[in-house]
């Protein structure tokens, strides 16, 4: 952006709809020692051809997997956002062909990998940037619910 011919970089955190028209909101990239020069401005769209100069993201990079595998993907929609970030681990239930997923993770078996506290990523399959490393902490069979009831520990 710039302004009385001075050229700086700023970083766009938000727009908003004014009574005067839509108006980026503007901050300053770089950290200042002036207290003042930190608060958002209010830029008119088009003004100091910002519309022209400015990078934005094309997607939110939800589905862009950050973290080298191997992966284990499930549908963790219903499961609280918390897992990503507090929670020390995870209870999974898990079909017999998701188990054989696992095992595709673990590189020396179920109880080799538990013994050597193998790691591998747990990712969200309808959103493969949230996601988790973590290791097996124990199966176990549930012949009523048909499922295997698998706990994990975040290593992260």
């Amino acid at each position: 952006m710039s302004g009385g011919g001075a050229a700086y970089e700023v970083l766009l955190v938000g727009w908003k709809l004014t009574g005067t028209g839509e108006v980026w909101i503007v901050q300053p990239l770089r950290r200042s020692t002036d207290a003042s020069a930190a608060l958002a401005t209010l830029v008119p769209f088009g003004h100091y051809n910002i519309d022209d100069y400015a990078l934005a993201p094309t997607n939110l990079f939800e589905n862009t997997p950050w973290q080298s595998g191997p992966h284990l993907s499930l549908d963790l929609s219903d499961a609280d956002r918390e897992w990503l970030s507090s929670w020390e681990g995870m209870i999974l239930w898990l079909s017999s062909p998701q188990l054989e997923d696992l095992g595709g993770c673990l590189g020396r078996g179920v109880m080799g990998s538990v013994k050597a506290q193998e790691t591998f990523i747990l990712r969200d399959e309808r959103a493969a940037a949230r996601s988790r490393r973590c290791r097996l902490v124990d199966m176990e069979w549930f012949r009523g619910k048909k499922q295997w009831k698998v706990e994990v520990k975040f290593v992260d």
